[in-house]
């Protein structure tokens, strides 16, 4: 298996990448706008114009989401790309330990947490979301935890993928790129199909519906580390690419998920589009510009933001709600109020998330990588994304 990545060109190392980091800080802010009224108490969306844009502005925001999964299946492929070449197999159970290592203790550590505050009825059926298929049987409570169900999927169907279709088809390049792109058509298909029935709000949080993104991640990174010639045009001619970008966005801001073409054919368009995002951030050289800097520093934070935003309100955190409802109190309903309570609570996010990073989540990293090093030679800082 040594020859999955083409018979010429070595892997290349996967230290932390900056241009990715900026995309999981970009794909967290678009969650946080889409989940705007959830942290707002009394929240009245407006009317009129105003409203026709903070609708459109919101529903865009759920986007983000698809930007995770494709980072997720870019950079999850990548570090079996490189067991393969280096092992010549995939270690399954420290793979899936890593896995649980880093996704796991902040994730048990929010269902703990809104137990406690009697905030969640999870714990009526609490093997839906220790096994991850809530995005089937329970979605209905702790809302963002779906996606962390369809990239689990994900990380324990993809290993077995590459271990079925063995040696002879990954050694071959072109051969292993049609599977995946018939793999993406056949996502887009079955959701054509669906359109028979009548549509559900919750089709979409469906893992058999989205693994097209995740999918699309990993033919980003074979791409790259073949050197082939998409992703050595993106590099060339990074304007092009990034109109394109906007071209297969666009649909997204003009029709909602929910509409027929969005959920069969857009949400492809999505998939596509940011993939050649990724790929064009993946080549960009470090940056120490301070804004650029600070973004990729909030994507580092990036799993503890998801996990933990939709519930500020009903989280005991010191003077959140307190602050909330005194702007609600004291500001009429307008951009100003509004304006003013969604960046309290992007700071007060970005505040949990970034403590929660630094002195729960890397301590536990930091056991893992002793007692299950990344690799056999040389370690490397982790760079992976959510859904999350």
């Amino acid at each position: 298996m040594h020859r999955v990545l083409g018979p010429s060109r070595p892997l290349p190392e996967l230290p932390r990448n900056q241009g990715l980091d900026v995309l999981r800080g970009l794909a967290i802010l678009l969650v946080l706008v889409s989940h705007l009224s959830y942290s707002i108490p009394g929240f009245v969306a407006p009317s009129g114009a105003a409203g026709f844009l903070y609708w459109h502005i919101k529903d865009f925001g759920t986007t983000g989401v698809d930007l995770f999964f494709v980072l997720s299946g870019f950079l999850i492929s990548g570090l079996l790309f490189k067991e393969l070449v280096r092992r010549q197999r995939i270690d399954f159970p420290r793979f899936w330990l890593r896995r649980a290592f880093k996704i796991l203790p902040s994730y048990l550590l929010l269902l703990l947490i809104l137990w406690i505050c009697a905030t969640t009825t999870w714990s009526a059926r609490p093997w839906t979301h220790l096994l991850f298929l809530q995005n089937y049987l329970d979605n209905s409570t702790n809302v963002p935890t779906w996606s962390l169900a369809v990239e689990e999927h994900f990380y324990l169907l993809f290993p077995l993928a590459l271990l079925v279709l063995g040696a002879t088809t990954l050694s071959r390049p072109l051969l292993f790129r049609g599977l995946l792109v018939a793999f993406i058509i056949g996502i887009t298909a079955m959701r054509c199909f669906h359109l028979t029935e009548i549509l559900n709000k919750n089709d979409l949080l469906l893992s058999h519906f989205r693994m097209d993104s995740l999918a699309m991640g990993v033919l980003a990174r074979h791409l790259l580390h073949t050197g082939a010639w998409p992703a050595r045009a993106i590099q060339s001619r990074p304007w092009v690419a990034t109109l394109c970008v906007l071209g297969f966005l666009f649909p997204a801001l003009l029709l909602f998920r929910m509409h027929p073409f969005m959920f069969s054919v857009g949400n492809g368009l999505l998939a596509i589009g940011y993939g050649i995002l990724v790929l064009i951030a993946a080549q960009l050289a470090p940056s120490r510009n301070h804004a650029i800097t600070a973004a990729a520093r909030v994507g580092r934070w990036s799993y503890n933001i998801y996990l933990w935003h939709f519930f500020l309100l009903i989280l005991p955190i010191p003077g959140y709600a307190f602050s909330q409802h005194a702007l609600t109190r004291s500001l009429e309903p307008g951009v100003l109020r509004y304006s003013l309570q969604f960046l309290l609570s992007v700071l007060v996010a970005l505040a949990l998330g970034g403590l929660l990073t630094r002195w729960f989540e890397q301590p536990i990293l930091d056991v893992r990588d002793k007692i299950l090093p990344g690799t056999p030679r040389h370690r490397q800082p982790e760079s992976e994304a959510i859904p999350r």
